[in-house]
């Protein structure tokens, strides 16, 4: 027990360790915001979509069809 007791008090006081254990949490906490940003990034129907006025779907749908039609 001594061994494990003398290994955490070890990672417990060695700066490298107590940074990395910063930078995780620091890391963790971004996360979120992070994954929305990518998402919106990547698919922007989610950041214009809860701003969508449903009385356009019809000239929505004439516009979709005559461009996927011609």
């Amino acid at each position: 027990m001594k061994v494990v007791d003398t290994a955490i008090n070890d990672v417990r006081t060695d700066y490298t360790w107590n940074r990395v254990g910063r930078l995780t949490k620091r890391g963790l906490k971004a996360t979120p915001t992070t994954a929305a940003y990518y998402v919106i990034d990547k698919a922007p129907i989610f950041g214009w979509l809860p701003r969508y006025n449903p009385r356009w779907i019809i000239n929505d749908v004439i516009a979709g069809l005559t461009i996927g039609y011609g």
